[in-house]
């Protein structure tokens, strides 16, 4: 299995709390859906670092929610509450929004050429 992207400690300094499993939970999502050529090459970057300690906080509050269990609504004393399509890929995955940060660095790094001149 390959390292964490991100240490609790450096979660902690960017004001997230997660333990050392759940940021590994959030590192094979990522990378699942990055790739490992992408993630590779921008291993040190803070944005990923970020990414992995907000996924890995998130996942450990929907540990055991009713979300967690497939419950899509839940209601009590004329109470109901429903989650969107996103929260619940949100369980099994990442959310739009993960996908979308993931997204974006990507089309950033396929704009980057080098080009090398020969005197």
């Amino acid at each position: 299995m390959n390292p964490p992207l991100c240490t609790p400690e450096q979660a902690a300094s960017l004001g997230y709390e997660a333990s050392a499993p759940m940021l590994a939970r959030a590192s094979v999502r990522i990378r699942s859906y990055a790739g490992d050529a992408f993630i590779d090459a921008v291993s040190t970057e803070d944005w990923l670092i970020e990414l992995t300690a907000g996924v890995a906080q998130r996942l450990a509050g929907i540990e055991g929610s009713a979300l967690a269990q497939g419950i899509t609504s839940e209601g009590a004393g004329g109470e109901t509450v429903s989650y969107g399509a996103d929260a619940w890929a949100g369980v099994s995955g990442l959310t739009r929004g993960e996908e979308r940060v993931i997204d974006a660095q990507k089309r950033r790094r396929r704009g980057i050429r080098v080009i090398h001149l020969v005197a």
